[in-house]
């Protein structure tokens, strides 16, 4: 197996119906006070965990899409696991191209947050596909795990959604699709296979994409942070509010998904910037 942490036991739900959250691209600093663009991210991050705490307080599972960490630091997955803990339910973590995947092991290692790659329920599956090349900005979904998905996809007929950091489509923002999933042909084609595959749900793109492709729908989430400008050729930004997307997952199969963002939060965003 690869060494992400594929061997670890699926985590189970007893509840037929079930709420999901998917939170993305916090990019924490070990110190506080730091900014991404004018944003500092732990006040974002911080102030999304309330939103979703406050409206959407007993989520049956978390995921994270992610980008955590910006600097690499122990203290900025230290302070992401701190700030978790508020939530009772299981955390689901997926490294992004800006984590570094030891140290977010290190701290995924408890009964709460994991690395864990697998979510049953009564009627639902959840599969977590790491998109990770060490080094490198852009993703790709390796051989094995292709084959692990593929797998999963045939012996367990339940509907199910997909998630990975990197997109798997096109977001129509040229500066950013040529660093998504560089194999991202095979991957679709090889879902699309795969008839009880009803969502795949990825982060790094910083912005609400619902695109439908086959019978898949592929849905991004806003960062925690920064936005990136939909449409745009060169690296931009856009002054909309950080957010979180929402799934609820019916016993019929049925999905329903909403984005939901930080309307009253106050960005001190520098719209000039040309990358970070």
């Amino acid at each position: 197996m690869s060494k992400v942490e594929s061997n670890i036991l699926p985590l189970k739900a007893v509840k037929d119906t079930f709420e999901l959250i998917q939170i993305s691209d916090p990019h924490l600093f070990g110190d506080a006070d730091r900014c991404l663009l004018g944003v500092n991210t732990r006040e974002s991050f911080v102030a999304t965990l309330e939103q979703v705490h406050r409206h959407h307080n007993k989520p049956d599972v978390i995921v994270i899409t992610g980008d955590i960490s910006q600097d690499l630091s122990k203290e900025s997955y230290r302070f992401f696991s701190e700030a978790m803990s508020r939530f009772e339910c299981p955390i689901l973590c997926l490294a992004g191209n800006h984590d570094e995947l030891e140290s977010l092991q290190e701290f995924a290692v408890n009964q709460q947050i994991q690395m864990a790659k697998e979510f049953q329920t009564p009627h639902w599956q959840l599969l977590l596909a790491h998109s990770q090349i060490k080094g490198e900005v852009f993703g790709q979904i390796n051989d094995e795990e292709m084959n692990w998905l593929s797998s999963k996809l045939s012996k367990n007929n339940k509907p199910s959604i997909i998630f990975t950091h990197h997109h798997p489509v096109h977001s129509n923002a040229a500066w950013i699709d040529v660093l998504g999933i560089k194999n991202c042909e095979e991957f679709t084609q090889m879902l699309s296979t795969h008839l009880n595959v009803k969502a795949c749900g990825f982060g790094h793109v910083h912005q609400a994409l619902d695109i439908q492709k086959d019978h898949i729908q592929y849905l991004s989430v806003p960062s925690t942070c920064i936005q990136f400008k939909p449409n745009s050729k060169e690296f931009a930004v856009s002054d909309e509010k950080p957010g979180y997307r929402v799934f609820r997952c019916q016993s019929d199969g049925t999905l329903n998904t909403q984005v939901y963002r930080l309307e009253d939060y106050e960005l001190t965003l520098d719209k000039t910037a040309t990358g970070y």
